[in-house]
């Protein structure tokens, strides 16, 4: 397994502070590419299966069929060619666009078939791919820049829950059972022992959290209240981003009371995001007011300036996030 992958779940990397990158100097010499969020990977994917690579060269690879969780593959083997989502920002004249894949490993893929050419496709090359190792699984729920380490049984049922979810289907009862164990739990926060049991409960949690994110299983503000408190940044996005799922008018004040409070900027972005997606446009005052007299904070996912998903799209601030909000909920007006 390549080293840059091995090094996923290093915290300062991916579920560390968060920072903002200037990509401009890199897009001159480098490919970069605007990376999907993990909801938009499993629209997009009409097989979730577990794979063990026979070969792969390039941009091409052969996988043996291990399992399949959902949606239909015929044969016993998948070739995957291609991406779906590739929205490249920039490029360069080297191969920067292959398969991260090695022989032997084992990997869950969600990927979309072209029916053109009946192979596989990933979404990009750093999304719609988990890679397992032994009993566990580097994983994406929310965006592969923020990835979990989650033991395999947790991972197939849940995801599946996810990709079933998203094919308009029921959450089964065992998920239903693990979320709500897991939201009765006092907050977890990242340790730097990934051995810790902390450390393990921070990631059920994140996966507990992040499947109602996808799934829309009902909870009420008092079960995520505990998380959105959190002393964690990750822990608050993915509370803010299951409040924003909740659509009531007790669920909105607290957006926007989280949004005027002490919390992270991303998360408070997560809120901004979820009252865009309510149409809370009876929020305006709150925000008009917020930009007025409210602190800002610098926004971004972090890591290197090398990785390239720097294409990946994301407000710079807060106070952006809420601009670019405040655009779009008045620009009908003015046409009218």
């Amino acid at each position: 397994m390549p080293d840059r992958w091995k090094r996923t779940l290093r915290m300062k990397g991916y579920f560390g502070i968060l920072a903002v990158i200037i990509i401009a100097s890199l897009k001159i010499s480098a490919t970069t590419w605007n990376e999907p969020w993990h909801d938009e990977v499993v629209r997009l994917a009409d097989v979730f299966v577990r794979v063990q690579i026979t070969e792969s060269s390039g941009s091409r690879a052969t996988g043996k069929v291990v399992k399949l969780l959902g949606g239909i593959a015929r044969g016993d083997s998948i070739t995957i060619k291609g991406f779906s989502k590739l929205e490249l920002e920039s490029i360069s004249d080297q191969d920067e666009l292959s398969l991260p894949f090695k022989v032997g490993d084992e990997y869950y893929l969600l990927v979309k078939k072209d029916t053109k050419t009946g192979y596989y496709q990933l979404p990009t090359p750093t999304s719609g791919w988990a890679w397992v190792d032994k009993g566990d699984v580097y994983a994406t729920y929310r965006h592969s820049y923020h990835q979990a380490l989650v033991p395999v049984d947790i991972y197939e049922k849940t995801m599946l829950s996810i990709f079933n979810a998203a094919k308009g289907k029921p959450v089964e009862e065992s998920v239903l059972a693990f979320v709500k164990s897991q939201l009765s739990e006092p907050p977890a926060n990242l340790t730097n022992d990934l051995a810790d049991p902390v450390a393990k409960r921070f990631f059920l949690q994140h996966v507990a959290l992040e499947t109602v994110f996808h799934t829309g299983v009902v909870v009420d503000v008092q079960q995520i209240e505990p998380f959105l408190q959190a002393a964690g940044a990750q822990v608050q996005i993915s509370a803010a981003r299951v409040l924003g799922r909740i659509k009531t008018p007790t669920a909105q004040e607290r957006l926007i009371k989280f949004i005027e409070g002490s919390g992270v900027g991303f998360a408070k972005v997560m809120c901004v995001w979820a009252l865009r997606d309510q149409n809370a446009r009876g929020m305006t005052p709150r925000l008009q007011e917020f930009m007025k007299k409210g602190k800002d904070q610098e926004t971004g996912f972090g890591g290197s300036i090398m990785d390239p998903r720097v294409g990946t799209f994301f407000p710079s601030s807060v106070k952006d996030s809420i601009k670019g909000l405040l655009a779009e909920w008045t620009e009908p007006a003015k046409r009218t």
